[in-house]
């Protein structure tokens, strides 16, 4: 079974560039292609297509917008893993006019 032109074409220009830019390992496959001359060429195999991208699959837009979404979700879960990170006060005290009219009496310097 011999290639189609199209598969011919399309191996006659890798070998070019293959050529172009590494002589010794196309020196290797002309060796190759010299010694596996007289053999049968094997039977057509199907080939899986290489998967898409995401992008290409789902469309640009759709793709932002998953990417947003990822990038709100992560944003989320890392400020909540922050505030609850250790602190027993409702009010942090880097945020003291925010929480200047939420002082508890537990507060030390807090003065009704």
């Amino acid at each position: 079974m011999g290639l189609s032109a199209r598969d011919r074409q399309a191996l006659d220009r890798i070998a070019g560039r293959l050529a172009g830019s590494d002589p010794w390992l196309a020196g290797l496959m002309a060796t190759f292609t010299r010694l596996a001359s007289s053999e049968e060429m094997p039977t057509r195999e199907r080939v899986a297509a290489a998967p898409r991208r995401l992008y290409e699959r789902l469309g640009f837009q759709r793709t932002a917008l998953l990417l947003w979404l990822a990038i709100a979700a992560a944003l989320v879960a890392a400020a909540l893993a922050l505030s609850s990170g250790g602190s027993q006060s409702a009010c942090p005290t880097s945020w003291p006019v925010a929480c200047a009219g939420s002082a508890s009496a537990h507060s030390p310097g807090y003065l009704p």
